[in-house]
């Protein structure tokens, strides 16, 4: 092969793990009354339901979707998203800060998710490399 050939199929590969990349990822729903796709850069943060369990509620900047859900199972389908605490698992791309004091991440709709104290320094790492 000449230099050149490798050059462009190099090129080529390259061009097509851009493109591979920038393909939107779903996240699908069920409930009792609807089926949702949801683009992962539409959803804020996972959260466990705080009164029922295996019970899940998806947040997004204008809406809220409770489902049946365990974190665990959602966390490997969604890799991309930290396990922030045990009843949150965010989309680091929608945190604008995180408050050390408080151990919050502030998400850019301004709602608060709690950071577990073990997580707050590696949280803050991920989102400063961006």
């Amino acid at each position: 092969m000449t230099t050149r050939t490798i050059e462009c199929v190099l090129e080529a590969y390259r061009r097509y793990l851009e493109e591979k990349d920038a393909e939107p990822k779903y996240f699908t729903v069920n409930t009792r009354g609807a089926h949702w796709n949801i683009p992962h850069n539409d959803i804020l943060f996972f959260e466990t339901h705080p009164r029922i369990t295996e019970r899940m509620i998806l947040h997004m900047e204008d809406n809220e979707i409770d489902f049946r859900g365990i974190i665990s199972k959602i966390e490997s389908l969604v890799p991309e998203f930290y396990r922030c605490h045990k009843s949150f698992l965010v989309n680091p791309s929608k945190i604008a800060r995180v408050d050390k004091a408080t151990k919050e991440a502030i998400m850019v709709d301004g709602s608060r998710v709690h950071v577990a104290a073990k997580k707050v320094s590696e949280l803050v790492g991920m989102i400063g490399d961006r």
